[in-house]
């Protein structure tokens, strides 16, 4: 067998060390990417089980890790995104929250979910007449006025003689949550532009939101007010024993005024015998 010479022996030596050292960098690169930590991404999941139309709490939700492969596009990352939202349907513990899944607005969930806390919303018949011209929208406030006859009260007995009528302020600063079926208010670039027009902004400020200009509402029955329980025992009486109108605040304007209530007498004055 020949034997190869000092050279040939040398370049088989340098093309085994280099295949050597090649797979040993090949070995070391696989390792690396074996133990280099997965990319992850911040995800919102469920604590508990949250039924239909429930509203999500602080504590039903919690931030989570996960991988991004295994993190769905439409998932919340940061409990802000969910935290006081409506879910549409059922979510599972350990469910990523989907934005899908969530009403971003309370008022698409129902009205239930709009009422303030404390409150109850109570419905009355509603007319151009009995609201201001049919122009009040959803989160205006007004003043309820009731006229209700009654009847002087005798010594010691009954209610005797002739009956007259009185006007006083049964509820004031009341929230309207709804009219008709219509719950919230609308908001329009339009009506945007106009009230920054109107107020002499001229352009400063038109990122506020504006509510969209009032339209009549002729087919309108009802309107929807948000009262407290006692409120509410008081504005049922009022509509059920006499008659009621909505009276329009001003924007903004929340004092409660103290005003007595209005005898006929006040207004008609008799003529003497």
């Amino acid at each position: 067998m020949k034997r190869l010479s000092g050279s040939g022996a040398l370049l088989v030596a340098v093309a085994l060390g280099g295949l050597t050292s090649f797979l040993a960098w090949q070995y070391v690169r696989q390792a690396g990417q074996a133990t280099r930590p997965l990319e992850t991404a911040p995800v919102v999941v469920v604590t508990t089980s949250i039924a239909p139309r429930t509203a999500i709490t602080p504590d039903m939700v919690r931030v989570q890790q996960l991988p991004v492969a295994a993190r769905h596009p439409d998932a919340a990352r940061a409990p802000g995104e969910v935290v006081g939202k409506v879910a549409r349907s059922a979510l599972s513990p350990e469910e990523q929250v989907l934005t899908t899944k969530l009403f971003l607005q309370r008022e698409e969930s129902g009205l239930a979910f709009v009422v303030p806390p404390g409150k109850r919303a109570v419905s009355v018949a509603f007319t151009e007449l009995v609201g201001s011209g049919g122009l009040i929208l959803p989160s205006d406030r007004v003043d309820v006025v009731g006229v209700f006859e009654v009847r002087p009260s005798a010594p010691g007995g009954p209610s005797g003689g002739q009956s007259t009528y009185v006007a006083t302020l049964v509820l004031q600063n009341v929230e309207v949550l709804a009219i008709a079926q219509r719950i919230g208010g609308e908001d329009t670039r339009d009506a945007v532009a106009r009230a920054a027009q109107d107020a002499g902004l001229n352009g400063r400020g038109v990122g506020q939101a504006v509510r969209s200009q009032p339209q009549p509402q002729p087919q309108a029955k009802t309107a929807t007010l948000a009262v407290s329980p006692d409120e509410a025992l008081r504005l049922v009486l009022a509509e059920e024993r006499g008659k009621i109108r909505l009276a329009l605040r001003r924007a903004g304007e929340d004092a409660v005024a103290p005003v007595p209530e209005l005898p006929l007498s006040a207004i008609v004055q008799t003529r003497g015998r």
